[in-house]
């Protein structure tokens, strides 16, 4: 079973980074420009395998026709933020949660706060009160030294494989409106 898994958020704050390490296993040593990059990760859950497509808008922020297009059939969506970029948190709720939401109001979605080497950090406050306010998941990663990477994986996977499950006519005729 295959799962698209669309990354949003505000230019520059660790997106195209973060997914470089999931795919290669380590940090960058130079700056790895995108415009769309979609990466394949394979997980085996319940006996059974998935393909997660994870697809790296990070470059196309300003560019929302492309992106509309590129929404299409998302079964999830992962709203990232930098805990270092306050407009990136902003962002989340003025932005990417309507944004998405409108254009695919079926689809799952989880907050991802990256640039975090803290596992146990606490949540921004402004970030809290998003995530309760909208009852959606929550991860801590940090692509330099890796932490959270794996727990964030292993939460994607059970949210991807519960949206799979979800008949696959219905999907592709209603899950997004462009």
């Amino acid at each position: 079973m295959r799962s698209k898994v669309v990354f949003v958020g505000t230019p520059d704050i660790g997106v195209t980074t973060f997914l470089f390490r999931i795919n290669y296993g380590h940090f960058p040593d130079e700056y790895t420009p995108s415009k769309m990059d979609v990466i394949s990760r394979y997980v085996n859950l319940e006996n059974h395998t998935y393909e997660l497509q994870l697809w790296d808008l990070d470059k196309i922020e300003d560019f929302i026709g492309i992106r509309k297009v590129a929404y299409q059939e998302t079964d999830v969506f992962v709203l990232c933020y930098s805990i270092e970029n306050e407009q990136s948190m902003i962002d989340l709720n003025l932005k990417w949660r309507d944004e998405v939401q409108k254009t695919c109001p079926k689809a799952k979605i989880i907050v991802l706060g990256l640039r975090n080497n803290q596992i146990n950090s606490e949540i921004p406050p402004e970030v809290n009160s998003f995530i309760t306010n909208h009852g959606f998941i929550h991860f801590f990663a940090d692509s330099q030294t890796g932490v959270g990477i794996e727990e964030f994986l292993n939460g994607l996977s059970l949210v991807c494989a519960s949206s799979s499950r979800a008949d696959e006519s219905e999907k592709k005729h209603s899950l997004c409106r462009i």
